[in-house]
């Protein structure tokens, strides 16, 4: 992981600005979408299940792993300092730093993560008990991504998915972005502030978040 220098400071919210930055965007844009390409029941029995299927979170067999300890310790600093930031991580990295994170342990028997070129590659066993008519019940599937935030403004699209090893129709996949979108930025405005957040983007199979100077 690449950063810049950052000071000491007590310890306050954790990584609630990296989680809205990355995964929990994630998660609640497939709950947006769910709720138009799910409204139909007849698609009910066809895309979800009444149980869970087990993630498997990424092993790391290299001899040399990244010290997720010391990932998270320097993630949690620079993101509790006021001070302007650049963070880097590649798929190794951030995989240690979210194994170390409690504020995604809830997250890990859902949602497993790779970043792959300009992509995020999700495999998850999303509950659906926001989504009217399907509680109880989950998606289970693979997912493909492209996210990014320009000035506080997020940009998710889903790119591909399989679910039961069927692919995501195309006219669904068109129809999801251009509900999903417009209904995560809704949300996002009533339930967090990303304003902090200069850029985040993946490239060349890399996550870099850029944060502004905190205001005064």
């Amino acid at each position: 992981m690449k950063k810049t220098a950052v000071a000491q400071v007590p310890r306050k919210r954790g990584l609630s600005i990296f989680k809205w930055g990355c995964l929990t965007i994630v998660i609640l844009l497939l709950l947006c979408l769910l709720s138009v390409w799910l409204f139909f029941r007849a698609q009910r029995q066809k895309w979800t299940d009444e149980q869970p299927v087990p993630v498997e979170q990424p092993v790391e067999n290299s001899a040399r792993p990244p010290d997720g300890a010391r990932i998270y310790r320097d993630t949690l600093r620079a993101l509790e300092s006021g001070s302007a930031q650049t963070m880097q991580f590649d798929n190794r990295e951030l995989n240690a730093l979210l194994n170390q994170a409690p504020e995604f342990k809830s997250m890990s028997s859902q949602m497993a993560l790779q970043l792959q070129d300009d992509s995020l590659l999700t495999r998850m066993s999303l509950p659906l008990q926001g989504i009217p008519g399907f509680e109880g019940r989950y998606l289970n599937g693979d997912f493909v991504f492209t996210v990014q935030i320009d000035q506080g403004v997020p940009q998710l699209k889903l790119r591909s998915g399989s679910v039961h090893g069927k692919p995501v129709p195309e006219r669904f996949l068109k129809q999801i972005n251009q509900y999903g979108q417009k209904e995560l930025l809704r949300r996002l405005q009533t339930q967090t502030d990303l304003s902090r957040i200069e850029s985040m983007r993946i490239e060349n199979g890399k996550l870099t978040l850029k944060l502004r100077e905190k205001s005064k």
